[in-house]
């Protein structure tokens, strides 16, 4: 749904989003179980929007991003990456334990290099596997490509062969249908990223 946690082109447009989300958002009632995929319940007449955030943790960001969600009593998914220079896994730990979902995004967040061959994006995936698991104790089965499974990052033949991976491996591979565009700029202005969410989500389904 976006992708938002560039570690250093971000800071409190990541806050403004969230917010105007939760404005727009009537009623979301997001629950995780066990095995850490989402659950929807006791959603009547209402749109139902899976709240996601990519690319990070961020020092300087997610921990007001969750700090924000507790208040609001909202539950989103994180598709975090492995590679940073501060404790991440402690923010790990605090979005497992906050009752949001961990997925699986990248280690480096390198395209130039994850999607060289599938040898590559295959490493750099099980290592940020890993590194989740070893922080959290839990092991996400959930996971999102960088850029988006139809991104035109990697080859056809190569994202093939990375959903053949997931699919043997039982991983659930989710991509986005709302896109903001906040990645698109350092600064892009509250009322920019409202409408394209608007804009974008008036002809989506209940």
């Amino acid at each position: 749904m976006f992708n938002l946690l560039n570690i250093k082109n971000i800071k409190y447009k990541f806050i403004i989003v969230l917010l105007l989300l939760i404005a727009i958002i009537s009623k979301i009632a997001l629950t995780i179980n066990y095995n850490n995929t989402i659950k929807v319940s006791d959603i009547i007449n209402c749109n139902t929007v899976y709240l996601t955030f990519d690319d990070g943790p961020s020092e300087e960001v997610t921990g007001k991003v969750l700090d924000v969600l507790k208040n609001h009593n909202v539950k989103a998914t994180f598709f975090v990456i492995g590679q940073a220079d501060f404790d991440v896994a402690s923010i790990y730990k605090r979005i497992n334990s906050e009752g949001h979902a961990l997925g699986l995004h990248s280690y480096t967040h390198k395209p130039n290099l994850i999607y060289k061959t599938k040898e590559n994006y295959i490493n750099d995936f099980e290592k940020l596997r890993d590194f989740v698991t070893q922080s959290t104790g839990i092991s996400p089965k959930i996971c999102r490509m960088v850029g988006g499974s139809n991104s035109r990052l990697c080859s056809k033949k190569l994202r093939e062969q990375i959903l053949e991976y997931f699919d043997q491996k039982g991983y659930y591979c989710y991509d986005w249908d709302i896109d903001p565009k906040d990645c698109c700029a350092y600064a892009l202005d509250q009322n920019s990223i409202a409408n394209n969410i608007i804009r974008t989500s008036k002809n989506k389904p209940n």
